[in-house]
């Protein structure tokens, strides 16, 4: 009983190998959208405004009005001894 179950589990085995591992179709370079050469121009004008605009607005900061970042900070004794309750900081 027990080699019935392992010949079972390995020819499962080869059929889903053969099922998902082995290409069922042949493999293409390209659809045909990458071979006219009609679209390199468009291809590069795109790279070269998208470029351009990354740097440009790299440096704005979103228009996040009144919103800002905070930090919770724990209760802590100060160099003097006082004690400072948990409290949140704002920062940006």
């Amino acid at each position: 009983m027990e080699i019935s179950k392992r010949i079972v589990s390995t020819v499962f085995m080869t059929v889903l190998f053969i099922l998902f591992l082995v290409p069922v179709r042949k493999a293409e370079a390209c659809d045909g959208s990458c071979g006219n050469p009609l679209y390199y121009p468009f291809a590069v004008v795109g790279g070269v405004v998208n470029g351009a605009v990354t740097i440009v607005t790299a440096p704005i900061e979103p228009f996040c009005y009144g919103y800002q970042h905070r930090l919770w900070i724990p209760g802590h004794f100060t160099l003097y001894g006082h004690w400072i309750p948990g409290h949140w900081r704002y920062y940006r």
